[in-house]
């Protein structure tokens, strides 16, 4: 069931526009040009990058805040900024990176979280909401962010216990009320959800999302002309959410006004309505209107669609099952678990491969079988090169076997991937060591300190080098 994010509240919800390609030239409004020719300061840089992130050219704003940032190195602002665009752009591994030793607030927080869902991260992203939850238990934006992330996951029920919790804390506020009408409508709850939503629209009246879902809410119900009239409300005040568009589209069409519908199904799927099923309902609106090879077109679409969700069901089904077996220590399923998976997985999914492949490298460890361990990281960093956990295992596979030069090349390319990854760094310095590169080693051991403290290999790892050179 999907639960849909209104873009008033994105950037809370850590739901981020896709990424354009990188413009050959990166131009802004002239004014902006002619600021920054006359002031070069954080403040024109920053307002260029602004313009370029709000009009969907994250990689042009990537640039702009990097210039920003070289200016003043500790600007918040300007870190969390040049974050969300490195995640938009499809560098999520790098917004990390740069978040990972800044103190953190809401902003941060919600950022971070955004870039490790981004990165296939999971666990990291829920981890990172459920610590911001803690720091600021009144916070509507980042308990609706994990509500989102939760749902997204499908976990419904748990979304749907924090909302509700919540709702009942902060029943005089409309971000907390919003919460849970979202999670209302994501489970069906019409009975409970459309009161409230009506009495919420009467409170803010001119609030878009609390329009759009009134609308999805009427459409679900048959109230044609009532969803019609609140979906065009909405889509006046937030014209670029497509999840508006598509509603009007399913409304026009039940209206009998296909091209109306027609014009909505072609603005909905250009701004990133992704269900299937909006492809079988637009083939229908387009065989009504006798266009019948645009509506096979679409019915091909949805097809395929529907097969890709399926592949992916299956392959979570098998992934699952696989790993319920490794943790009970049967090695030989979890990697017919794991090959089914990946058999399974639809062509396109490149990062959900990689995790397979470094999965099936564990259940392959298990099992004895070094040679086809190793082929499994081999494919899953060819995949993916900035799975960092395959990256370390590949740097210990070859340090076990005495290439120290090819480990420590490994044990690199996980700590550029991953700053935070303290073992990586252990492994680094220990790898470093065997090579007689004890000074670099040392700085490889002081990172992971700074990193832990406490890490009692780190720590250990540093006293062996200080004898060392010492023997020196």
């Amino acid at each position: 069931m999907k639960f849909c994010v209104h873009p008033l509240l994105q950037a809370a919800l850590l739901c981020v526009a896709c990424a354009s390609a990188h413009a050959a030239t990166c131009t802004a409004p002239s004014a902006l040009e002619a600021q920054l020719h006359a002031h070069p300061d954080i403040a024109a840089y920053t307002e260029i990058g602004a313009w370029f992130q709000q009009n969907n050219q994250p990689s042009c704003a990537v640039d702009a805040y990097r210039a920003a940032l070289k200016l003043d190195p500790k600007s918040r602002t300007v870190i969390y900024r040049l974050a969300q665009s490195l995640t938009a752009a499809g560098d999520p591994t790098s917004a990390i990176a740069l978040l990972a030793k800044v103190p953190r607030d809401e902003e941060i927080s919600l950022t971070l979280a955004n870039a490790y869902t981004r990165a296939g991260r999971l666990n990291d992203a829920f981890q990172t909401l459920t610590r911001a939850v803690r720091a600021d238990p009144a916070s509507a934006r980042v308990t609706g962010a994990l509500v989102v992330f939760l749902a997204g996951q499908n976990q419904l029920d748990d979304a749907y216990r924090i909302a509700v919790q919540f709702a009942k804390l902060h029943p005089h506020e409309l971000e907390a009320q919003k919460l849970y009408l979202r999670v209302l409508v994501a489970v069906n709850d019409a009975n409970t959800a459309r009161p409230l939503a009506r009495k919420l629209l009467a409170a803010a009246p001119h609030d878009s999302e609390l329009l759009y879902l009134n609308g999805t809410l009427e459409r679900k119900a048959g109230d044609y002309p009532a969803a019609r009239e609140h979906l065009q409300q909405a889509i006046a005040l937030t014209p670029a959410y497509g999840e508006s568009r598509y509603d009007m589209a399913l409304v026009l069409a039940k209206l009998h006004d296909n091209a109306g519908a027609k014009t909505q199904f072609e603005k909905a799927l250009a701004l990133g309505v992704t269900e299937p099923e909006a492809h079988l309902e637009y083939s229908k609106t387009l065989q009504a209107l006798g266009d019948t090879d645009a509506a096979q077109e679409q019915l091909q679409q949805y097809q395929l669609a529907m097969k890709v969700n399926t592949d992916r069901e299956i392959a979570t089904a098998k992934t699952t099952e696989a790993d319920q077996a490794l943790a009970a220590g049967d090695a030989a399923k979890a990697v017919a678990g794991y090959r089914a998976a990946l058999d399974a997985t639809p062509s396109g999914s490149t990062q959900d491969a990689a995790t397979l492949q470094y999965k099936l490298s564990l259940a392959l460890d298990r099992a004895g079988d070094m040679a086809a361990e190793r082929a499994a990281l081999e494919q899953a960093v060819q995949l993916d090169p900035r799975l960092a956990v395959a990256q370390h295992q590949l740097g210990y596979l070859n340090y076990n076997s005495g290439d120290y030069v090819a480990a420590a090349q490994h044990f690199r390319l996980a700590v550029e991937d991953d700053p935070a990854f303290t073992q990586a760094w252990i492994s680094l310095a220990a790898t470093l060591a065997a090579s007689s590169r004890f000074a670099d080693a040392r700085d490889a051991a002081a990172h992971a300190l700074r990193l832990d403290p406490h890490n009692a290999q780190a720590l250990e790892l540093k006293q062996r080098l200080t004898a060392a050179q010492s023997g020196h």
